[in-house]
């Protein structure tokens, strides 16, 4: 059972927890109150009560072995993607370009400026 302070699960902030959890070959079953559970973990492992946990245990307990077992845990290690360092330095990469390029060399994909042309007209 993945397991976040409310801090956390409100602005879906997740913790190595899940990584661990994953990589030992585990299957987290994750509580639909974290924002985002549907990006950390397949939505088969999503619980909305203690009953529904029980529930998914029980069910996994029989999967465990089983093709569909292997697939859930191929399905979170999938998941973990998005925790990659390549990932976060792209995203962090974009988010910094517009403040660290000057204005005079910025380019729009079509290899254009993007400020807006001047008119070179009479005026």
């Amino acid at each position: 059972m993945l397991l976040l302070p409310d801090r956390y699960a409100r602005v879906g902030h997740m913790t190595q927890r899940l990584s661990e959890a994953v990589l030992a070959g585990c299957l987290p079953i994750t509580p639909t109150t974290i924002v985002g559970a549907h990006t950390f973990t397949p939505t088969a492992l999503h619980a909305t009560s203690g009953q529904e946990v029980i529930a998914r245990i029980e069910q996994l307990r029989r999967l465990a072995g089983t093709p569909a077992h292997a697939d859930l845990l191929a399905a979170c290690l999938r998941s973990l993607d998005q925790f990659r360092l390549s990932h976060q330095l792209s995203i962090i990469s974009h988010l910094l370009e517009p403040l660290t390029t000057p204005a005079s060399r910025r380019l729009t994909p079509a290899g254009q400026p993007s400020w807006p042309a001047r008119s070179r007209g009479r005026g």
